[in-house]
Formats: C-alpha cells, sequence, structure tokens
C-alpha cells in the first residue's frame, strides 16, 4: 500500500479527519505532488487561502502537519488561479448597513 500525504481544506488537522488523500510519491518533494494534485483540479477549483498537509491521517501535535500558503503554492508551481472573496453572511451581517470611511482633507491623499 502506498504512502499517502493527507490534507485538511478548511478543518483543523488536529481535531477533524483530512478531507483529502492523495499517494506520496517517494523521491519528490511534498509541495510538488500538491502542486499537481491541485493543477489537476482533484482537490476542487476553490481552495481557502491556507490549507495544512501531513504525511499522518492523525497528527497528535502541530509540529504534525504543515500550514501550505495556497497563493505562493500557486504562483512558485505557476498555477493559474484568480482571486476572489467568499462573504460569510450571518444575522449581523445581513442587517449591518456599510457605511462610507470618510477622511479629513487634511489626511486625504489623491493616488491618481
Amino acid at each position: 500500500m502506498p504512502a499517502k500525504l493527507y490534507i485538511w481544506l478548511d478543518r483543523d488537522p488536529l481535531s477533524q479527519p483530512p478531507d483529502y488523500e492523495i499517494d506520496d510519491i517517494p523521491g519528490r518533494a511534498d509541495l510538488a505532488i500538491l502542486a499537481e494534485a491541485v493543477a489537476a483540479g482533484k482537490l476542487g477549483s476553490l481552495l481557502p487561502t491556507k490549507l495544512a498537509l501531513s504525511r499522518h491521517a492523525r497528527p497528535e501535535t502541530p509540529a504534525g502537519y504543515r500550514r501550505i500558503d495556497v497563493r505562493k503554492l500557486l504562483r512558485d508551481y505557476r498555477i493559474p488561479y484568480r482571486t476572489r472573496y467568499q462573504l460569510i453572511m450571518t444575522t449581523s451581517t445581513a442587517d449591518h448597513t456599510p457605511q462610507r470611511q470618510t477622511h479629513s482633507p487634511s489626511t486625504a491623499h489623491r493616488t491618481d
């Protein structure tokens, strides 16, 4: 049975099972294997800003997994991506009226 790499997208690796597992390839860097899986769409098309990667399905300490900056991974491995923002709607945000921030003339600076 081949070794596995375990991936958590939005879950805590210390208390939740992994979201995905991919085959670990001996002699290849874990990040290269992860980048290949991301580029192939194996983790979906919407990714969080950070994910966790481990060789253990149930790491027992924070030293048992790595936090990966997804944006850096995509840039380093030249995987095309688009940045988006997902709003998390709750009752408090639904009732919130956006307020435009105003600046006093002495502190406002034009950028054009």
